[in-house]
């Protein structure tokens, strides 16, 4: 399914005849829901391994497809990290969330490059347990789910 989302390109314009704003034209992109978050979350034929740290959702990309980075417009072409940090879940606390995320990331960074693979996506569901555990049970925990054959195999899917 696909969702149409509106951007919009230089909020006001200058006329430079009649020194009027006139509004900009709207350009509308057309996404995948497979490629939004709620959409990798919710779909249930990606790959998952559960442990009591978090849960790790991996998407292979596909073959067209191409991301880039925000603010230089650069291609990636290594990989996509996403971190999810329940407020209801984890804690109230700002700080404590952003503490797990940083934790995860920087694991993930030591992780991806050596047992990772190209052209997927990553999501972690983080739980609380992330921000007691050691530094070092981890990394070590982010490698071996990282590292899973079970995460790679893949499926007789149509590319839509």
């Amino acid at each position: 399914m696909a969702r149409i989302e509106r951007q919009k390109t230089n909020r006001f314009k200058r006329n430079k005849r009649c020194h009027q704003t006139a509004k900009a034209s709207t350009i509308f992109v057309i996404k995948r829901y497979e490629d939004t978050l709620r959409g990798i979350m919710t779909n249930r034929t990606f790959p998952r391994i559960r442990n009591d740290l978090f849960t790790l959702i991996v998407r292979p990309w596909r073959e067209n497809d191409t991301y880039y980075t925000k603010k230089s417009r650069e291609i990636i072409t290594t990989y996509r990290l996403q971190t999810v940090v329940s407020k209801k879940l984890v804690s109230k606390l700002a700080t404590v969330r952003n503490r797990i995320k940083r934790r995860i990331r920087e694991a993930a960074r030591y992780a991806l490059p050596s047992v990772g693979r190209v052209r997927h996506d990553y999501l972690f569901l983080a739980g609380l347990n992330v921000y007691n555990v050691s530094w070092k049970e981890l990394c070590v925990a982010v490698e071996n789910a990282v590292g899973n054959p079970k995460l790679y195999k893949t499926r007789n899917r149509p590319d839509r």
